[in-house]
């Protein structure tokens, strides 16, 4: 099966080779299926980084270089969107033990072929690295569901109404829309990432927890039936409180 594997890249050319494209490796996926999506400034880093893959100048903003990638690739084309400090993807076996998923290439595969038979064009994992947290779940749900941006696999429809304009918050924006649109969120709740959330170059000043507060404020009101406001913790910025949005259990689903 045909895929591509876009990982928008910022300010990470030091680390990139030793996370997801050494997850990437690992797994399985070769060289001509993964693209590195970067800014003009640093593409010649980031091809002294990593020789031999494919090193895209796109647009400065992860939602701009989001809209950059679909418009380089066909329209239809399977994309898998992969943040570029991911360690690995793995299977919870227990509360205390895990594999390592050694197959990507097939995952990506099963996962799409689950979206087609759901008639869906979206489909994620779970969004975090808790054993036990993800044990408790189904393995595959379709109810209403985060959708983490670290990954997801969509088909490239170019859908202007799937597409989010939050700058930070796209993932949960996104999860609303494209259950707006399909009346599911495809999850494989099997699946599971260890990355570093927030890390350099994300909530890593005062104004960046300021305009993110501000966008889940702006996302909670825009769409209070799927989204909630709650209170996070971060190490980055101790003077501030971060504001962050999660999505609702919906009591009725469709």
């Amino acid at each position: 099966m045909s895929f591509k594997v876009a990982i928008p890249s910022y300010r990470r050319s030091d680390v990139i080779m030793d996370k997801t494209l050494a997850t990437l490796r690992r797994g399985g996926v070769a060289l001509s299926d993964i693209y590195v999506f970067v800014v003009h400034d640093e593409q010649e880093a980031y091809e002294r980084a990593c020789p031999g893959y494919q090193v895209i100048v796109g647009l400065k903003g992860l939602i701009e270089q989001r809209s950059f990638i679909q418009g380089f690739f066909s329209e239809h084309d399977t994309i898998v969107m992969m943040d570029d400090d991911i360690d690995c993807l793995f299977r919870p076996l227990t509360e205390k033990t895990k594999e390592d998923i050694s197959d990507l290439p097939g995952l990506f595969s099963q996962m799409v072929m689950r979206m087609t038979a759901e008639g869906v064009t979206i489909c994620g994992i779970y969004p975090c690295n808790n054993l036990k947290f993800a044990l408790h779940n189904p393995e595959v749900t379709t109810k209403f569901n985060y959708l983490v941006g670290a990954f997801y696999i969509i088909k490239n429809t170019r859908d202007p109404a799937v597409q989010p304009i939050s700058s930070i918050l796209e993932d949960r924006e996104r999860s609303v829309l494209y259950y707006l649109k399909e009346k599911k969120t495809l999850r494989f709740n099997w699946v599971c990432l260890k990355t570093k959330y927030f890390g350099r170059g994300g909530l890593d000043s005062d104004d960046r927890i300021t305009k993110h507060n501000s966008e889940a404020e702006a996302l909670v009101k825009q769409f209070p039936e799927y989204l909630i406001l709650k209170k996070m913790k971060t190490r980055l910025v101790k003077k501030q409180v971060l504001i962050d949005c999660k999505c609702r259990r919906l009591t009725k689903q469709t």
